[in-house]
């Protein structure tokens, strides 16, 4: 088993509570994050999120450098309600758009690889070891 699968299996098994910070990032990011854009775009995205996680999203997103993905990220925010500066837990009300107002950013998010540029960060956490040649 690569170590990189060793790691997300370990991560599987964590509990978010014992999780330290560079392991805490990589699941929100991961999980909470691209999963559920991946999954279901970002209307089921702003559906589940809570805005303490969609903080650490931003912040995870430029600390990886993802910075396309954050820009993405925040124009589809700014079609909420009130541009997204209220709380994203309104967000679950009759207030979210359609799904179909947030295609144009599901159809752009596969642009960056969140996935391997989490991978990235979490080797140079030191949470696992890549392979040298």
């Amino acid at each position: 088993m690569s170590d990189a699968l060793a790691f997300w299996r370990r991560m599987e098994a964590l509990d978010v509570e014992q999780m330290n910070d560079a392991e805490r990032l990589c699941y929100v990011l991961s999980a909470l994050f691209a999963a559920d854009v991946e999954n279901g775009g970002f209307w089921q995205f702003f559906y589940n999120i809570d805005a303490p996680e969609y903080q650490e999203i931003v912040e995870g997103l430029r600390v990886i450098g993802a910075l396309k993905t954050l820009d993405l990220l925040l124009q589809a925010r700014a079609i909420l309600p009130d541009g997204g500066q209220g709380a994203l837990d309104a967000a679950r009300d009759e207030t979210l758009p359609n799904p179909s107002a947030f295609s144009e950013f599901d159809k752009q998010f596969s642009g960056e690889d969140v996935f391997e540029r989490v991978e990235a960060y979490a080797a140079s956490q030191g949470l696992f070891e890549t392979p040298t040649n």
